[in-house]
């Protein structure tokens, strides 16, 4: 593995983790991982958006039990997810109300309050950018991780923060959107936890049809900003970074939620990452 000449006091270690619905459970396993065996508890900067903006929220304010819960039973509900509502298959306002705010309460002070500068990006729906909201904004982080969550069609709902409106999309969830960001931030090293590898997004297809429904400006933007994220993810790569994704097949899609599959993925992610020998080595490299 290639190490920046740089010494440690001058690095700056970014976290990234993608989403993609409920396989962000193998994520969820992997960070638990990341602290409790490899004790890395405070990267400088930590950006997630998606399924995985509220684990990232969670592993700040130090949460673990409360990551390993949520994804392993409190998800495992129609409360949450239901084929039967066509309007709203994933219940975000569920997850967000009830699970984070009453059954498995976040410390939100204690992420506002943070070392770690936490970014969670989000699409606005009408210029089609992404749009980076953190803990050292203003607005309520409740509200930010609803819109980072809000798919179009499953969940089919806006969310206004600010003057304007934003929800969730392939680009804004998946992982190497956020190199660049990252780098732009100042990050030497980057982590990223990435359940997708480097195939599309599986809503993509969906989200495609729905951007028909936009005005020309959106669709303009983002495919401008698809191409450029296509164009430069290998290059992106090339820097120094690691990478943990899952080593088999999932058992768990999109949209999943049979507990029994749920814990068995969560485990994994676990697991892959606490016998990781690239994250024990760059772990080394940068001082952890």
């Amino acid at each position: 593995m290639q190490i920046p000449l740089k010494s440690k006091k001058t690095r700056k270690v970014a976290l990234i983790m993608g989403g993609g619905g409920m396989t962000c459970v193998y994520s969820a396993g992997a960070i638990i991982s990341l602290a409790q065996i490899h004790g890395f508890t405070s990267p400088d900067i930590v950006i997630a958006g998606s399924g995985s903006a509220g684990t990232a929220a969670y592993y700040i304010s130090g949460q673990y039990d409360g990551i390993k819960r949520i994804w392993t039973e409190l998800l495992s509900t129609k409360n949450f997810i239901s084929f039967l509502r066509a309007s709203k298959m994933i219940n975000i306002d569920y997850l967000i109300d009830i699970i984070f705010k009453r059954l498995e309460p976040l410390k939100i002070e204690s992420v506002k309050e943070s070392p770690v500068v936490f970014y969670i990006p989000t699409i606005n729906i009408d210029t089609g950018k992404i749009e980076y909201f953190s803990n050292r904004d203003k607005y309520d982080l409740f509200e930010v991780m609803r819109a980072a969550k809000a798919m179009p069609i499953v969940y089919n709902k806006h969310v206004s923060i600010g003057n304007n409106k934003y929800c969730d999309s392939p680009l804004s969830s998946l992982a190497y959107s956020h190199v660049s960001k990252a780098r732009e931030l100042g990050a030497t090293d980057i982590i990223i936890i990435d359940t997708h590898g480097d195939n599309d997004h599986s809503t993509q297809k969906f989200f495609d049809i729905w951007a028909l429904t936009r005005e020309s400006v959106f669709r303009k933007n983002y495919k401008t900003l698809k191409d450029s994220n296509n164009k430069s993810k290998q290059l992106l790569l090339k820097e120094h970074m690691v990478v943990i994704r899952p080593q088999k097949k999932l058992s768990v899609g999109l949209l999943t939620n049979n507990k029994k599959l749920l814990s068995k993925s969560f485990n994994q992610g676990y697991d892959e990452c606490a016998s990781n020998k690239n994250i024990k080595i760059f772990l080394k490299e940068i001082g952890n």
